[in-house]
């Protein structure tokens, strides 16, 4: 399979497919420790899946053509809120470590890492962004901004001590799913990003 162009963070969606090494690639922040970190135990073992292999209630969060906000502010029933862990801004893009948060519970809904590409959104929407206040999905429905997702991979991993700290949740030979997924408008690519929900009953 050929390779993604060149402003894609993944270099082939089949023999390179890592998403850890996708987060860890945005140089701001880890979901998990470097791969040469002596403590075997906080490492994370990730599996590519299809689609079709996902659990339910899973797939229904994962496998869509929908934005993640929207899509966990309808399962969650409450408000996704953002908390912006790390950041680093490269000219036309920026690159963001992320939690979306319940509103009213504060839970954590999922973690990721986001590349937007600024130059792609309008002025009042590329202004909201660089603010940090508000997740991207609520972003692109305020602003009226066509967008659609093509996610391009999912995945399995078991979750090391800091990932579950960043999930809010005790490590127990806890199974996470995860995707890789691109945010597309009529400008093109909004977003990739890499994300991972928190333990939910399957």
């Amino acid at each position: 399979m050929e390779g993604l162009a060149h402003d894609h963070i993944l270099v082939d969606k089949h023999t390179a497919y890592d998403p850890i090494a996708l987060l860890r690639g945005f140089e701001v922040a880890h979901l998990d420790r470097p791969a040469h970190a002596s403590d075997d135990s906080d490492a994370s073992t990730v599996k590519p899946l299809r689609g079709d292999a996902l659990p339910a209630p899973i797939r229904g969060l994962l496998d869509h053509p929908r934005d993640m906000t929207s899509t966990l502010q309808t399962f969650f029933g409450e408000v996704p809120t953002l908390r912006v862990m790390a950041h680093r801004r490269n000219g036309t893009w920026l690159e963001r470590h992320v939690q979306l948060l319940g509103r009213d519970s504060e839970a954590v809904l999922e973690v990721g890492a986001i590349r937007i590409f600024l130059d792609r959104f309008p002025f009042v929407a590329r202004v909201a962004i660089l603010e940090g206040e508000r997740p991207l999905g609520g972003i692109l429905a305020d602003e009226a901004i066509a967008h659609r997702s093509h996610p391009q991979g999912f995945f399995r991993l078991d979750a090391s001590a800091h990932l579950a700290a960043e999930l809010g949740f005790t490590p127990r030979a806890t199974t996470l799913y995860g995707r890789h997924n691109e945010l597309i408008g009529d400008s093109g690519l909004l977003a990739e990003v890499v994300e991972v929900l928190p333990p939910i009953d399957v």
